[in-house]
């Protein structure tokens, strides 16, 4: 028994020892926030063992650091890993050591959104906002975490305070956009759209504005943004579907099933699709063909809900 506890510690001893030459050679590009970074994200993963086993052997208390920046770092490395329960704990004993290190709280924050975990998530960008209130990840992070939560009012008065600090943000004028067209306030979120569009073209960002613009039965001008959609990503199949539901309350039936068609050759399953196309042969009196359709949408809805139960399973 000896033997063995001795052998755990010396196995302990050379990992952290492990640990310290990666803590080097991860530089900076670890230790601040989570993003799309490739370089963190190979360096965790050829480290793979190394991070697990410290992992573990920090939850075996044979392992304890005492700075708080290791624990960051190991974070962040089990985040790029797809640990994010660890990654949390992780944050948890840094900020244990310091409470007041924003990148921790911003990326435990991140790493709860991306579990689905809002209501928690929400607790860290609070708690950062209140060590720094003009945290502009913080509050953009904060409105996503509230509309996901479906508190539409709350999440826009985050977006206003994002682009209050700085008003350059693409994203924080594309999700106010799309928080504006949730609350039905379609020519606001037009021009949430504008703005986003004056840094630069994105597919999301026509769609969005076509589809404010055919609530508002501004039919031809969301055909041009839905056709703008298409130019940058052909594969959006949502657009060409916008294209044929403009089309039919345009009157061009046949047209419109053209463009269903495209959106079906993207994705057999879309229902959308399939219940629009059903429509337009209703109303051009192909009965049979719109059955068809509607058959169609139906099994495919019973198929996903059945994929949908035995994934909860």
């Amino acid at each position: 028994m000896f033997s063995f506890i001795m052998s755990i510690i010396t196995f302990g001893f050379f990992v952290r020892r492990s640990w310290n030459l990666y803590i080097k050679l991860t530089d900076e590009f670890i230790s601040v926030g989570l993003g799309v970074n490739r370089d963190a994200k190979q360096m965790a993963t050829h480290k793979k063992h190394l991070i697990v086993r410290t992992s573990r052997l920090i939850k075996l208390k044979i392992i304890r650091f005492k700075r708080g920046n290791d624990y960051f770092i190991l974070g962040n490395s089990l985040y790029y890993l797809g640990k994010y329960e660890d990654a949390v704990e992780c944050y948890d004993r840094s900020l244990k050591i310091d409470p007041k290190n924003k990148y921790a709280w911003c990326n435990r924050g991140i790493t709860l959104g991306v579990m689905g975990k809002y209501d928690r998530a929400l607790v860290c960008w609070d708690e950062l906002l209140s060590i720094d209130g003009q945290f502009v990840e913080a509050w953009f992070n904060k409105g996503v975490a509230l509309s996901r939560l479906y508190k539409l009012d709350d999440a826009l008065k985050c977006y206003d305070k994002v682009l209050g600090i700085d008003g350059e943000i693409k994203d924080g004028w594309y999700n106010r956009g799309v928080i504006l067209s949730e609350l039905g306030r379609y020519e606001d979120a037009i021009r949430s759209y504008d703005k986003s569009l004056l840094s630069g073209d994105d597919e999301e960002v026509w769609f969005n504005k076509g589809a404010a613009l055919s609530e508002l039965e501004r039919h031809d001008e969301a055909l041009e943004c839905y056709h703008k959609a298409i130019l940058i990503n052909e594969k959006l199949k949502e657009a060409w579907n916008g294209v044929g539901l403009s089309l039919a309350e345009l009157g061009n039936f046949e047209e419109a099933n053209e463009y269903y068609d495209r959106a079906l050759a993207l994705d057999d399953r879309y229902r959308d699709a399939w219940y629009n196309k059903g429509v337009a042969f209703d109303i051009l009196g192909r009965y049979e063909d719109a059955q068809r359709c509607y058959n169609r949408g139906i099994a495919i809805e019973k198929l996903l809900r059945d994929e949908g139960l035995r994934a909860s399973i």
